[in-house]
Formats: structure tokens, C-alpha cells, sequence
């Protein structure tokens, strides 16, 4: 199984840098790797996020891991940048001051967990992160900027993502999204119970039956 952690230590934190190395410096040179120090990989906005990792639970292997940028005056949020949509949408699809933006969400290498592998279970796995930390950030909606066989995945387990905007070139083709926790949750826990349990933790988080 896979267990959820909140990457809220300096240790725990320098495990998803280094992962996200392995991932995107190394495995598929999304970043410069001459750009990043000592095999981290960060930037700008993980100051202003919260960092989740999933680790297997028989070995304590980096199954993959998710960082949630919260809402700030600062740097903002990337897909504000990225995609002009996004930016023209905000408090009119989505509230600006409870939008936080899902990105980095990675899975591992293969080679380095040493077990079969289901993607669409360690898929399942960070969505349920990105509910935990939006739960407890009092998040109430999420952006993003996905690939395409990403939507599809995700529409398996009942979860339909709001498309903003056509797709726009961002290391490689990737659409903008928006995940209406409250609303999307809701019709996940009434079309797919099973799934609605795993993302919100038997609903501890967004749970549409609780006042």
C-alpha cells in the first residue's frame, strides 16, 4: 500500500527535491539539471507551498510526490502566468483567495520502488494528497495545468475536471483545469463511493454530508 506524508520537515522536504530531480532533471530533463544545486530540484514557489509524499509502506520508498501552491500576493500562482485564461477567470469561475494550484505531482522512476507498479492506483494516491492538503489549507478550489492522458485518468475515478481555456505549449501540450472540491467531490461520492473514499480519507475531507 501507499501511505500519505506531509512533507513538513527539512528532511521530508529534501526527499520530494530529490525526487523531483530524479524525475525532472534526470528521468525525462523537464528542468536544467545545471540550473538546480546538489541534486534538488526547486524553485520559486515551494516557499509558498505545502509538499506531500507518498511512500510504500513495506519498504519506505518514494512512490511519488505532490506540492499544493497556496494563494499569495507574492509570486501568485504559475498557471496565472502561464495561462491568461486562468488569470481572466479568477473570481469568476473560482475564487481567488481559496485557489491553490496542484503542480510537481509526480510519480517515481521504476526502478526505483523494487515492486509491481499500477499507475492508476499511485494516480488515486496523489489526488487524495492534493484533498488532504487543500482540506487543511481550507482550499476550496484547485488549478492545474495537465496533460491530456491526465484528464482521461482522472475521469475513471469519477473526478471531471473543468478545461479553461485550449490547450497551450508548456513543456510539451497541457491543458489548464479546475477541481470544484466541494461540488466535484460530491458527484464522485454519488457515482463512485469506492473512489470517494480513498480521496477524502472515508470522508474526512469535503465530506458532502456533514453540515
Amino acid at each position: 500500500g501507499i501511505v500519505i506524508v506531509s512533507a513538513d520537515t527539512p528532511a521530508l522536504q529534501e526527499r520530494v527535491y530529490r525526487l523531483r530531480y530524479d524525475v525532472y532533471c534526470v528521468a525525462h530533463e523537464f528542468e536544467d539539471p545545471a540550473l538546480q544545486i546538489a541534486g534538488y530540484e526547486q524553485d520559486k514557489y515551494d516557499d509558498y507551498s505545502v509538499h506531500s509524499l507518498l511512500l510504500d509502506n513495506q519498504t519506505g520508498k518514494e512512490v511519488g510526490s505532490v506540492r499544493l501552491i497556496l494563494p499569495n500576493d507574492d509570486v501568485s500562482l504559475p498557471a496565472y502566468t502561464v495561462s491568461p485564461e486562468v488569470e481572466r477567470q479568477a473570481d469568476i469561475l473560482f475564487p481567488r483567495g481559496t485557489t491553490a494550484e496542484a503542480s510537481r505531482f509526480l510519480r517515481a522512476p521504476h526502478v526505483s520502488i523494487g515492486r509491481q507498479r499500477f499507475a492508476a492506483y499511485e494516480t488515486m494516491a496523489l489526488m487524495a494528497a492534493v484533498t488532504k492538503m487543500s482540506a487543511e489549507q481550507g482550499i476550496t478550489h484547485v488549478v492545474a495545468l495537465v496533460t491530456a492522458p491526465l484528464v482521461r485518468l482522472v475521469s475513471r475515478f469519477g473526478i471531471s475536471f473543468k478545461l479553461i481555456g485550449d490547450p497551450i505549449e508548456f513543456h510539451g501540450l497541457r491543458q489548464a483545469v479546475l477541481l470544484d472540491l466541494t461540488a466535484d467531490l460530491s458527484v464522485v461520492a454519488a457515482q463512485r463511493p469506492d473512489f470517494w473514499r480513498i480521496l477524502t480519507a472515508s470522508g474526512l475531507y469535503y465530506n458532502p454530508l456533514r453540515p
